[in-house]
């Protein structure tokens, strides 16, 4: 036999596919060649072009095996030649393509396009608002690349949302900066139809700009019951206190501005626009007027501003600033021979305008020839003038008593006549020309004097001139009819 033959393969060309995960040895194809010679003319050897290629081709069977590592998502297609030649001399050689393609295998997860996200938007947008888009991509194919999109963290109460497909994350409720300014969300990118599933993370920062739609308000002194209380005693110029406010907003748009009202009370207090602090302008009086209401005005840093009004309640309390006042500078009293030691001959009360503790008055006797015969004791809010021993034993006499009224920084004084005397026949006044002194600050109903009415029988008390409604007679005491004022009417004449 002579070498007039050339190998021959069974196709004109051969294709393959193999997963990109096959072990190495693992076989891909077999191409089949002949050779119509006999002996070594028809011994063939197979060979692959190229020789770089991750496969190798048994050279006696012309098996072609993986030999090397494959991956898809960086070569998917291989062509190459299988060589087949004779063992003549000289050998006779064929070729035929290998095409093998390499399939997808679920062996790279999805990758997001950045490691991190971050978006900001203005509070109070409408639901369905479009924060950010994540993006996400795996090289894999078909069912292996689908990509499942979800919020796996920080999405607090549910208020994002996030499109499954597209990785676009919405809003599903209006956002609120006072409520919650920053949200820190971890978004998960997962292949969830591939075999096992694969999955990457970013983390998406998502910032709520704040806007002015806040109204600042005032937090104390709002209430009577929570007035700020300041001393009569204040001067003009002292701070007396500071405003508080609250303003949900933040940065400029919460940095507010105070100012007094129009509405009354503004020449007496003002507030400085920057700090909020309370100064008096004049002086207090706390038996004139002990509540103000201030009209505070705020503003806040916003474009435009929103503004709130409100009444901070102002209280003055009381400091020992008046003297108890006797309803009279001088006392008249008839004192009956049958009085027994004991007996209360009469009562003077005084009056302090101060309050509470600081109105509480001490009585005493001051000095005068009545000390001997009578003391002064308290009877709830008078002084009551008393016997120390029987009248009879003093005989017809008069005595004199200075009262003293203190409420323990102030003292004043009265003067009390007594005339002890026989009062067994008729009945006439003690005096037939009473002078009484009374303060404007004196009540309706109050006492003004106590006449003192001598001798026994009935008798009856009527004020001349007619129509005179000034004072009025009640008992033996004349009582304040009227509201007295020293400026407009200093005497009385009845």
């Amino acid at each position: 036999d002579i070498n007039d033959n050339t190998p021959i393969f069974s196709q004109a060309k051969y294709t393959a596919s193999i997963a990109e995960d096959a072990a190495n040895s693992t076989s891909v194809a077999m191409p089949v060649a002949s050779d119509r010679d006999s002996g070594s003319n028809a011994e063939l050897v197979f060979s692959l072009t190229p020789a770089s290629f991750p496969f190798y081709i048994d050279p006696s069977s012309g098996r072609v095996s993986v030999h090397g590592m494959l991956d898809r998502e960086t070569v998917d297609f291989y062509n190459m030649t299988v060589i087949v030649s004779d063992s003549g001399v000289p050998p006779r050689m064929a070729s035929v393509p290998l095409e093998i393609t390499i399939t997808d295998v679920n062996d790279s997860p999805p990758r997001f396009d950045s490691a991190s996200y971050s978006a900001s938007l203005q509070e109070n947008m409408a639901p369905g608002t479009i924060v950010v888009r994540v993006q996400a991509s795996d090289p894999d194919l078909g069912a292996n690349s689908l990509i499942t999109y979800g919020i796996t963290s920080g999405n607090s109460n549910n208020r994002f949302a996030i499109s499954p497909r597209s990785g676009v994350i919405y809003t599903t409720v209006s956002l609120d900066h006072e409520v919650q300014s920053t949200y820190a969300l971890q978004v998960t990118a997962v292949n969830s139809l591939a075999t096992p599933p694969e999955s990457d993370v970013t983390d998406v920062t998502v910032t709520v700009v704040d806007l002015n739609d806040n109204r600042p308000a005032l937090t104390n002194y709002i209430t009577t019951q929570t007035a700020l209380a300041v001393l009569e005693s204040a001067r003009p110029g002292d701070a007396i206190g500071q405003v508080a406010y609250r303003d949900a907003d933040g940065g400029a748009l919460g940095m507010v501005s105070c100012t007094v009202g129009s509405s009354g009370n503004s020449n007496l207090f003002s507030v400085n626009r920057t700090d909020g602090m309370i100064y008096l302008l004049g002086t207090l009086d706390y038996e004139t007027r002990v509540f103000y209401s201030l009209h505070i005005h705020l503003e806040d840093g916003g474009t435009p501003p929103l503004v709130g009004d409100g009444a901070l309640f102002i209280e003055v309390q009381d400091v020992n600033d008046n003297p108890p006042r006797f309803l009279g500078s001088h006392f008249i009293q008839s004192v009956s021979l049958n009085a027994v030691q004991g007996d209360d001959v009469m009562k003077v009360p005084a009056l302090d305008v101060d309050s509470t503790a600081n109105a509480q008055i001490v009585y005493s006797a001051g000095g005068g020839n009545g000390t001997t015969a009578f003391e002064v004791v308290v009877d709830g809010s008078e002084a009551a003038i008393r016997l120390t021993r029987d009248a009879s034993t003093l005989g017809t006499a008069t005595f004199e008593l200075v009262l003293n009224a203190t409420d323990g920084v102030h003292t004043s004084q009265a003067t009390v006549t007594l005339h002890v005397q026989d009062l067994s026949a008729g009945r006439n006044f003690a005096s037939t020309n009473l002078r009484a002194s009374v303060t404007d600050l004196a009540i309706i109903r109050g006492r003004a004097t106590q006449l003192t009415i001598l001798g026994t029988g009935a008798y009856t008390l009527a004020i001349e001139p007619p129509g005179f409604t000034a004072f009025a007679v009640v008992g033996t005491e004349v009582e304040v009819n009227t509201t007295l004022n020293a400026a407009t009417n200093p005497a009385y004449h009845f």
